[in-house]
């Protein structure tokens, strides 16, 4: 029998008439970004103090180190200088687990690790340590699982201008095994997943291996990987993506087929809902074993401010769609992009979660991109979209 577990998803509702107040959202996230300005962007660095050297991957290309330590030698290199003294960015008697909070006018983070200074995300400093709750796509992790290019949903507290971080969750675009490489685009393919790899490096090396892909989807879905971990064989393959169709007996996730049994199929689903589905990979689709639904709103549910980046995936006068989040746009939204949105811009935007779980953004900026191949033919760089010949 298909074991399923599911998180009932958020109650929507209408967007209410509201007034974002931009001036008094600014006064709250702008001490953020200031502070970050000093350590995130000068003084970060891109390993993390915790990691187990032998568990590593490279952020951009994600490959995994394949020789642990110094030199390749096995010795652990951790800590302060090689010492293994263990570095903790606040004490231990400061750190505070999201379940034994009851804070709910925190802030909720999403995007890629950038470096450690404790960590930094989206330019902001992100205080932890070892004893911050951590989970990597649902189940317990630890901080030696943060590394730089890795998505991260993080619920922040807010004190005295700097950011603590009470849950840090890592999720995955995809986790699974590689089934086709093309050097020349070097593109690979998991789950029927399209994967953009950034850096140069042998995709031959990845053929036939499991992979957890971290990264940003294109509005095409594929995915612009920010990291690749090499991995041993697991029991269950993941998706982490929207909804993109409902057919009887099984869901479309970006391209990718879930089917469920009769007696798991999962109530009150609906056509752009983000998912994350574990389960056997059978070569044409996932027979779901573990479903969690919405776990972005779930894990951010009650903060009060947002900072997200994202490419854009589809977009209107009144709202946009960036990291499987519909988001709606205040009519006082602050847009620093040269000229028109378009479509798979990379942005970061700031706003308020609502009383009703709506996010409505009051600061839009274009975040710098690599130069990619989109698969309809058009070259995205920087945030601008130009029509190959």
């Amino acid at each position: 029998m298909t074991l399923l577990k599911q998180f009932v998803p958020l109650n929507k509702g209408f967007l209410p008439s509201v007034i974002i107040v931009t001036a008094f959202t600014a006064f709250c996230i702008a001490p953020l970004a200031s502070h970050a300005a000093d350590v995130c962007e000068t003084n970060s660095n891109p390993s993390n103090p915790h990691a187990n050297a032998a568990q590593s991957g490279m952020g951009g290309t994600g490959v995994e180190l394949t020789q642990s330590g110094i030199g390749g030698t096995g010795i652990d290199s951790s800590g302060i200088g090689g010492t293994g003294i263990e570095i903790s960015d606040y004490g231990d008697t400061g750190e505070q687990n999201a379940a034994e909070s009851s804070v709910i006018d925190g802030t909720g983070i999403v995007g890629l690790i950038t470096g450690f200074s404790s960590i930094c995300v989206n330019g902001i400093e992100i205080h932890y340590n070892k004893n911050t709750h951590v989970t990597m796509d649902g189940l317990p992790s630890s901080v030696s699982d943060l590394e730089t290019g890795r998505m991260v949903i993080v619920r922040a507290k807010n004190s005295n201008g700097r950011v603590f971080a009470q849950q840090i969750a890592i999720l995955h675009a995809v986790v699974g095994l590689v089934t086709h490489v093309d050097p020349v685009s070097k593109e690979i393919q998991v789950l029927n997943q399209i994967i953009q790899l950034q850096t140069p490096h042998a995709t031959e090396e990845l053929d036939e291996k499991w992979v957890r892909v971290s990264g940003l989807r294109l509005a095409s879905g594929k995915i612009i990987a920010s990291h690749i971990q090499l991995i041993q064989p697991l029991e269950q393959s993941t998706i982490n993506g929207q909804i993109t169709q409902i057919n009887p007996g099984e869901i479309i996730i970006d391209g990718t087929r879930v089917e469920f049994s009769p007696q798991s199929w999962p109530n009150d689903l609906t056509k752009g809902m983000e998912i994350s589905v574990s389960g056997h990979w059978n070569g044409t689709s996932i027979r779901a074993q573990t479903l969690h639904v919405a776990p972005t709103r779930q894990i951010l549910d009650g903060v009060q401010y947002i900072v997200m980046e994202g490419y854009v995936r589809a977009i209107n006068d009144q709202s946009l769609e960036l990291n499987n989040q519909s988001i709606q746009i205040s009519p006082a939204v602050q847009i620093n992009v040269p000229g028109r949105l378009e479509l798979n811009q990379r942005v970061q935007i700031s706003g308020q979660l609502t009383s009703d779980n709506q996010i409505i953004v009051d600061k839009l900026k274009l975040k710098p991109s690599p130069v990619i191949q989109d698969i309809n033919n058009i070259s995205i760089g920087n945030g601008n979209r130009n029509v190959s010949n």
